[in-house]
């Protein structure tokens, strides 16, 4: 990652930073110590640093989502470029995480920020379709009309992938009429019908990503968030088609006894660094 945020950063500053402070290769401090290279800055240029620093922060932004209808956010609105190099680092590794999953992989991936969740939905779903696999959605109402402006903000017609048949969702409502549970049962008729779907389109099987896990963790419900997880990671194994499941989950849910417990009933987990 070092090597292609430093290019960009290179492209970005057109000067020699590094030879003027005496503190290295530039472009590598920029994505490996965000926040020195923000004070060298400053110390160098005052005030006009901030217009030097929004441009490279618009060159990584671009590097790490090229495919994105928004512009890159100004650094200084939240007043930190470390912080701004932080969230690109951690999409870049859950973008990464998710290209890479295999047929029957169960993974957990935690994000920080929308902006992460947004490139692990996104991501997901390039997944999905590179693969010739449906995707299934099992999440909120709320989330739905997310994961839709999600796709959008980097160039997917949502409406379009439903009617071609490659993106399935249903609500937590449609499955839980009660409110949530723990038992994967509801999920698997729906899934069993879409069986029937990738069978007559010739679909290589079934890319899920599921937040009724996540929700339940997000309730201070960990028991019941292990239950299901546990459930499924036996179901992935053996279903007759097959799958690969992706559970996100904020960075900041669960105890540390119960995180470690969740990792170990799936295959692999990505944790973006803090």
């Amino acid at each position: 990652m070092t090597e292609t945020l430093g290019s960009s950063a290179a492209n970005a500053l057109k000067f020699h930073i590094a030879r003027m402070a005496g503190v290295g290769d530039a472009s590598a401090l920029a994505v490996e110590d965000p926040d020195a290279f923000e004070e060298v800055a400053a110390r160098l240029f005052g005030a006009g640093s901030a217009a030097l620093l929004n441009r490279l922060a618009a060159y990584l932004f671009r590097s790490i989502v090229p495919a994105s209808r928004s512009g890159p956010p100004d650094y200084a609105v939240k007043g930190s470029f470390g912080e701004h190099v932080r969230q690109l680092r951690g999409a870049y590794i859950i973008k990464n995480a998710v290209l890479e999953m295999k047929d029957r992989d169960h993974v957990i991936a935690y994000y920080s920020s929308p902006f992460q969740l947004e490139q692990m939905v996104y991501h997901f779903v390039v997944r999905g379709l590179q693969n010739n696999q449906v995707t299934f959605m099992a999440v909120s109402r709320q989330e739905e009309r997310a994961f839709r402006e999600f796709l959008w903000a980097n160039g997917m017609d949502a409406d379009s992938l439903v009617k071609r048949g490659d993106i399935v969702t249903v609500s937590h409502d449609e499955l839980y009429p009660e409110g949530l549970d723990p038992s994967i049962e509801p999920i698997l008729a729906r899934l069993y019908a879409a069986r029937a779907e990738i069978k007559s389109r010739k679909r290589a099987g079934l890319n899920i990503i599921g937040t009724v896990a996540g929700n339940l963790a997000l309730r201070g419900e960990d028991d019941r968030c292990l239950r299901l997880e546990q459930a499924w990671h036996r179901t992935v194994q053996d279903y007759a088609v097959p799958v690969t499941l992706l559970c996100p989950y904020s960075a900041d849910v669960m105890t540390a006894e119960s995180r470690a417990m969740l990792i170990e009933c799936h295959s692999r987990s990505v944790r973006p660094p803090l």
